[in-house]
């Protein structure tokens, strides 16, 4: 067999058969870090202190969203039988507390306030007298300005006694139960004041879904009845 010449031999080397590269000095093996590049123990306190780093900062948004949805938000409880059957008791709400910051509060809406008689009660009722308005309660319905609402949303059966006529202040709301009968409300404890109201009723968390206004309507034919005795806040 014949045996391949030299120059056969260099041809192979140079063009067939793949040459070997060598690895840059500093990745070699016990071959120290070039000046200016960081060395293993370096290069892994970095990636910690990286790390480290975007923990702290979701965790300070976090605090900041969590902030600024309690600012906005508020989850409440329903506590009594007063709002049946719009809200039963046991029933979790989402309170929208922007609403009356940028906006008015409106005849209908489910608002949430702080009790007149003692500040640490928090109180859900829907919203009846808007300010400056005459309100009187008398046979059973409310008459506003001397015109009756009607309201669809009161529980089967609900009356009132006579209250009124009492004309509210630049800054005062009427408050009442949707369960007339069984409401502690501004028939009791008067007008509640603007910065007494916390906010809006928006959503049901449990059970879901959203929160139904129902808003009054005025009817312009009934005259308002006589208040005769008995009014007032009792």
């Amino acid at each position: 067999m014949r045996e391949p010449s030299g120059e056969q031999l260099r041809t192979r080397r140079g063009s067939e058969w793949p040459r070997r590269e060598l690895a840059p000095e500093s990745l070699r093996v016990g071959h120290p870090p070039t000046p200016g590049e960081p060395g293993p123990a370096e290069a892994g306190e970095e990636r910690r202190g990286s790390l480290l780093q975007e923990v702290l900062e979701t965790i300070l948004l976090g605090v900041v969203l969590f902030v600024a949805m309690r600012s906005v938000l508020q989850s409440t409880r329903v506590i009594s039988r007063s709002m049946v059957p719009t809200l039963q008791e046991g029933q979790y709400l989402l309170v929208n507390k922007l609403a009356y910051r940028i906006g008015d509060v409106s005849r209908g809406d489910i608002a949430v306030f702080r009790s007149p008689q003692d500040p640490e009660l928090i109180l859900i009722k829907r919203v009846i007298g808007l300010p400056g308005e005459e309100i009187l309660i008398s046979e059973g319905g409310v008459f506003v300005n001397g015109e009756q609402l009607v309201e669809p949303y009161l529980a089967p059966g609900s009356s009132a006694s006579v209250w009124g006529p009492v004309v509210l202040g630049p800054d005062q709301y009427l408050m009442l139960g949707d369960n007339r009968n069984n409401s502690n409300d501004s028939r009791f404890f008067g007008p509640v004041s603007r910065s007494a109201i916390i906010g809006k009723a928006w959503f049901s968390i449990w059970p879901p879904g959203g929160v139904n206004d129902g808003i009054p309507q005025v009817v312009s034919p009934t005259a308002a009845p006589s208040a005769g005795e008995g009014g007032g806040y009792g």
